[in-house]
């Protein structure tokens, strides 16, 4: 038997959450104001982590 073409579509979702690594609410107003306040923006924010990352180990 061929399923109908409305049983195999799923339901429209109604909201999608972000995953649990992605700031969002408070903890993002957080991130953007404690940005602003230090002036870093963008890739800065990237390249101050790396700076401070652990050294390699060959």
């Amino acid at each position: 038997m061929a399923a109908s073409p409305a049983a195999t579509t799923s339901a429209p979702v109604e909201r999608r959450h972000a995953p649990s690594h992605v700031p969002s609410g408070a903890a993002l107003l957080a991130l953007v104001a404690s940005e602003e306040a230090r002036g870093i923006t963008g890739l800065d924010v990237l390249r101050r982590s790396v700076d401070r990352a652990p050294p390699a180990h060959a």
